[in-house]
This record gives structure tokens, C-alpha cells and sequence, in this order.
């Protein structure tokens, strides 16, 4: 008898002690989702130190994501720490839930705690990352002829030399009309293209403006 009520209690223990939680659950309101899945990853200061388990529509009010915190970590995500939503440099499809540290004397997050996030807008046109793989391919197409030319220097004269010098010649006149060409169509044709739907996105923009400032606030 007394042996089942020893074999009950430390049953009881092994379950309670299974069902202990080791981890920080918090629930993330946000407005839009911003493409956030379950099992992206949860980052402070660039280090991982959780995930998302679950992302849900919240009727009218947008999205609710449960994060799943390592609980070493609930001392650092006090009730001051922002969160947002961006892109994961590591997996460029998936985002992730970055956690900026509020002051260190606050007191931390409980577990079940709702805290307000916001999506990190990304640029509507990559212009930076357009024009520096441009600058990078002239680079190396520039690298390419000092080298093609300086080698060319070095060769001594023949029928062959003379022929690829030719050939070399006429490349040279190919990038030059490219580069002429494209300038142009960039001048004549892309650009002002753009200011134009720069333009419309402006005029629309004053119009959100002025139609917000004349709507009355609701208190």
C-alpha cells in the first residue's frame, strides 16, 4: 500500500515538473500581419530567443501573434521593449519579430502579457539596391577591360594579335553605344516616367492629408 501511494506521489511529481514551463508566452497585437508566420523567428539584438507559434486574424482589429520567449530572456524584455515586424536577413522569404530593449529597471513581461507591435515599412521601389548592382556590373566590366588592355599591351605582334585587337576595338564601340543608349533611355524615358507617378503618389498623398485634417476626431 504504501508503496503505490510512493509510486503516486512521484507520478505526480514527474508530471507537474513535465508541465513546468521554461518558456515566456506573449501576444503580439498588431495591425497587419506583415507576412509573419509561425516558426519565424523572435530576435533581441540579433540574437534568436524565440519564435512565433501561431499568427491569428483578430476581426476589426488586426492580428494577434503568439510568441514563444526562452524564459532566460524575460528579464531583458521589460515593459518598455518595442517590437516589430521586418524581413529576416537570413531567410530572404520569411520575416521575423525584432525586440528593441526598453530600460533596464522596468519591470519584465509576465507571461500572457499582450504588447502592441508594428510592421517595418519596406521601401515600394528598391532604388539603392537597383543602382548599387548597376555601379557593381560596370565595375566589373570596367575591371575587365583595364585588364583585357593592359594584357593587350603585352602581346607581341602577328596576324592573330592583329585580328583580336580588331575584335577588342569593335567591343569597345558595343559598350560605348550600350552605355550611350542606355543613358538616353534612362534620360528620355524612365525618368520621367517615374516623376510622373512620383507626382500622382504626392498629389494623392496631399489629398489623404487634407481629407484627414477636415474629418473630426473622434474622442
Amino acid at each position: 500500500m504504501r508503496l503505490k501511494h510512493i509510486s503516486f506521489i512521484i507520478a505526480m511529481i514527474l508530471f507537474l515538473f513535465g508541465c513546468s514551463r521554461d518558456e515566456l508566452e506573449l501576444k503580439l497585437q498588431l495591425d497587419a500581419s506583415g507576412g509573419l508566420q509561425p516558426g519565424d523567428a523572435v530576435v533581441v539584438q540579433g540574437r534568436t530567443v524565440g519564435r512565433v507559434t501561431a499568427v491569428e486574424t483578430a476581426g476589426q482589429s488586426g492580428y494577434v501573434a503568439m510568441l514563444a520567449l526562452d524564459d532566460s530572456q524575460a528579464e531583458a524584455v521589460t515593459q518598455s521593449a518595442r517590437f516589430f515586424v521586418d524581413e529576416d536577413p537570413d531567410k530572404p522569404d520569411r520575416r521575423r519579430v525584432e525586440i528593441l530593449p526598453g530600460k533596464a529597471d522596468d519591470p519584465p513581461l509576465a507571461d500572457g502579457d499582450s504588447v502592441q507591435g508594428s510592421v517595418r515599412q519596406t521601401p515600394f521601389f528598391p532604388f539603392g539596391g537597383i543602382f548599387r548592382s548597376f555601379a557593381e556590373g560596370l565595375g566589373i566590366l570596367r575591371d575587365q577591360v583595364k585588364r583585357f588592355e593592359s594584357e593587350m599591351g603585352r602581346v607581341p605582334e602577328s596576324e592573330e594579335a592583329d585580328k583580336l585587337r580588331k575584335e577588342w576595338a569593335g567591343l569597345l564601340e558595343e559598350i560605348q553605344r550600350a552605355q550611350a543608349a542606355t543613358e538616353e533611355s534612362i534620360r528620355k524615358d524612365l525618368l520621367p516616367k517615374l516623376q510622373q507617378e512620383m507626382q500622382r503618389l504626392e498629389d494623392q498623398l496631399r489629398s489623404l492629408e487634407a481629407r484627414s485634417k477636415k474629418e473630426p476626431q473622434t474622442i
